[in-house]
């Protein structure tokens, strides 16, 4: 089974994809990374002042997702899973990105 991880933080989104490699039953799961990359987004800037997610930083980020699921799909990619930290976590607007995230790109983002 191939897996993908997005982890939306404050400054960065990450991606890692990787193949679960069955054990033989004595040793325990392990994974083989396929592929794994990031990019700065800046998804905070500005939210500890204002308590809001900017809409110009949630467009840069769902760009960057989109990017991300679309190089996913590219390598067979049978789950996808994204989290969100800090930034989501505390902006006021947090339902809205979720939101945004579902409607536009079908993703239930986790808030951890």
């Amino acid at each position: 089974m191939r897996c993908a991880t997005i982890d939306i933080g404050s400054n960065s989104v990450k991606m890692l994809i990787a193949d679960r490699v069955e054990s033989d039953g004595k040793a325990p799961v392990t994974w083989r990374t396929v592929d794994e990359f990031g990019e700065q987004t800046r998804l905070a800037r500005g939210l500890y002042e204002t308590g809001m997610m900017h809409s110009e930083r949630i467009q840069a980020t769902l760009k960057v997702i989109r990017n991300m699921q679309d190089r996913a799909r590219e390598t067979n990619t049978d789950k996808l899973f994204a989290f969100a930290t800090s930034a989501v976590r505390e902006a006021k607007n947090k339902g809205d990105f979720q939101a945004l995230l579902l409607s536009e790109l079908g993703i239930d983002l986790q808030v951890i």
